[in-house]
């Protein structure tokens, strides 16, 4: 671990923190703090401190629509599980040796909304329907990482001053 790291709990001589509790608000004041740094003479890396959004999958039920077709937030659930996460369909033997086969989506497929929203949902009376019939399917980008300190939401912006003194740098910033 480096010197740094032990001060001041970063991985860079700086570290610039802004608190606040609107994410959206932080991550806007972020960029400007670090454009205005990155032009700072003497600013050799500069970059966010864990800060960054993660694509997430959300499927919610429609529970409208599975009232008027009589089906369950289960039923539901079973198809995107099996579709995502693999469901046992029956098993394999090999001598004296028995192997579960499991089947779900390939890769690209469980990141295709057009090819969820098609997933067959069963129902009661033996029929199928499209999931995008009983549940909204969306990619969205959530907050990867939130940081705390003192109770309080917080970005960093980290910095390494190169060729001048990190006084002169910090005056200059």
């Amino acid at each position: 671990m480096r010197f740094d790291e032990i001060m001041a709990g970063a991985r860079a001589e700086l570290v610039c923190k802004i608190y606040g509790e609107d994410f959206a608000i932080l991550e806007k004041l972020a960029e400007q703090v670090r454009e205005v740094i990155e032009k700072t003479r003497g600013a050799g890396d500069v970059e966010f401190d864990k800060v960054g959004r993660t694509p997430q999958l959300e499927i919610t039920p429609d529970r409208d629509a599975l009232r008027r077709l009589n089906l369950h937030a289960e039923d539901v659930n079973r198809t995107v599980e099996a579709a995502l996460a693999g469901a046992p369909v029956g098993s394999m033997q090999e001598g004296s040796r028995r192997f579960p086969v499991v089947v779900r989506l390939s890769e690209e497929r469980r990141g295709d909304m057009e090819t969820l929203a098609r997933l067959p949902v069963g129902t009661d009376g033996g029929g199928v329907l499209p999931l995008g019939r009983v549940a909204r399917v969306a990619r969205l980008e959530q907050v990867g990482t939130i940081t705390r300190e003192n109770a309080r939401r917080r970005v960093g912006i980290l910095v390494n001053v190169r060729e001048r003194d990190t006084g002169g740098f910090v005056a200059d910033a």
